[in-house]
């Protein structure tokens, strides 16, 4: 059994490559909540890229809004 580790992805994540929600299986590899590994087009046919999400937003560190820098 594998230790469970936090992740910097969230439960669910669009895919990076179809925009499909994509999630953990219990091996912990990522999955199309269509219970799909293949990315499909919106007609239904294969396409050549596996479940993968978007990687995170980066949060931009600095002054709360509003707040002017020292000068």
């Amino acid at each position: 059994m594998r230790p469970v580790t936090a992740s910097t992805y969230p439960r669910v994540s669009p895919c990076r490559h179809c925009g499909l929600a994509v999630l953990r299986d219990n091996d912990g590899v990522w999955i199309h909540s269509t219970l799909s590994y293949v990315c499909r087009d919106r007609y239904g046919a294969l396409r050549g890229s596996y479940a993968n999400p978007e990687p995170p937003a980066t949060t931009r560190l600095g002054p709360p809004f509003g707040v002017q820098p020292a000068r």
